[in-house]
């Protein structure tokens, strides 16, 4: 079942221009962006909703009780880090809501393209002549046979 309006959907160049132009925008504004190896994500603490409660209420802790710290804790970075964790966790929220809309209007999208060709192709097996075409289509198929969703 297709959500997707196609006669409301119109990506022409100008609007594949604009958005490339866009994100390349938003990754001049953040230059300190990092770009992190999959064994770098994996290891390390991580934050989320409560562990933020908690690095909040340290940061508290610092602020109000420095004298608590040994000289090496360097709570000017701790500090810095809580506050700008904060903007970065809106960022990917935001950035995590288009990209979800963005993959699920290419799947339902991709799904309607796939499904008008299976159509296509259909109609293509049930007319005599065009055996080019069928010859190519079925080479596709017999590629893909234990995943063919289609049935000749």
């Amino acid at each position: 079942m297709t959500k997707v309006n196609l006669l409301k959907v119109n990506i022409n160049d100008d609007i594949v221009q604009g958005f490339k132009a866009k994100l390349n925008e938003i990754n001049e504004l953040l230059p300190f962006l990092v770009d992190l190896t999959t064994e770098e994500r994996k290891s390390g603490s991580k934050i989320g909703p409560n562990r933020r409660d908690f690095v909040n209420e340290m940061r508290d802790v610092a602020n109000d009780h420095p004298e608590i710290l040994p000289q090496i804790f360097d709570k000017e970075t701790f500090i810095k880090a809580v506050i700008q964790e904060i903007p970065l966790d809106d960022f990917d929220k935001l950035i995590s809501e288009i990209k979800e809309k963005i993959s699920d209007t290419h799947l339902d999208v991709g799904r309607i393209a796939f499904t008008g060709a299976l159509d296509v192709y259909r109609y293509l097996n049930n007319l005599p002549g065009m055996d080019e075409f069928k010859k190519k289509a079925k080479k596709y198929f017999e590629k893909t046979k234990k995943d063919n969703p289609v049935k000749e």
